[in-house]
């Protein structure tokens, strides 16, 4: 009967996990979503910060959208991802749970990541000091790929 509990409670977590990935959202009450600043003229900064159940890539991709909207609502086409940066912060979490003298526990390690860009808003393709985004194309396919409505 233990070993089908403990299943059971396994098998759940694992389904709760995979309805856990932060959505793109300005950052909530727990930290997380995305954030961003006008710092000078066209010039932002960008965070997203993930949960422990998003990939780093998820996180990354996010950022990049976030970016690309801002950018969008500045009425520029295109940015240049002037500095970045990426932090992941560890913590551990255990449950543990027992009857009739015996008792079982879990743990798991879990990782949140934070992406932080300064992008420069561009008209166009021309500009210098870095890669060329085009933020239409970016929003297009982030938003595809993780099914985010416009």
């Amino acid at each position: 009967m233990m070993k089908k509990i403990s299943n059971l409670f396994v098998g759940a977590v694992a389904v709760a996990s995979a309805a856990c990935t932060t959505p793109y959202m300005q950052v909530g009450w727990k930290g997380l979503g995305y954030r961003d600043m006008r710092v000078a003229a066209h010039v932002y900064q960008v965070d997203f910060t993930g949960s422990t159940f998003d990939s780093p890539q998820r996180v990354r991709d996010l950022a990049l959208l976030r970016a690309a909207d801002v950018c969008i609502a500045d009425k520029n086409d295109f940015f240049v991802v002037l500095d970045k940066g990426q932090d992941t912060q560890s913590s551990y979490s255990a449950v543990a749970y027992g009857g009739n003298g015996a008792a079982t526990a879990y743990g798991s390690e879990s990782k949140e990541v934070a992406v932080h860009l300064e992008v420069r808003c561009v008209p166009d393709q021309t500009a210098t000091g870095g890669v060329n985004y085009d933020a239409r194309a970016i929003a297009t396919q982030v938003r595809s790929r993780y099914d985010i409505k416009w």
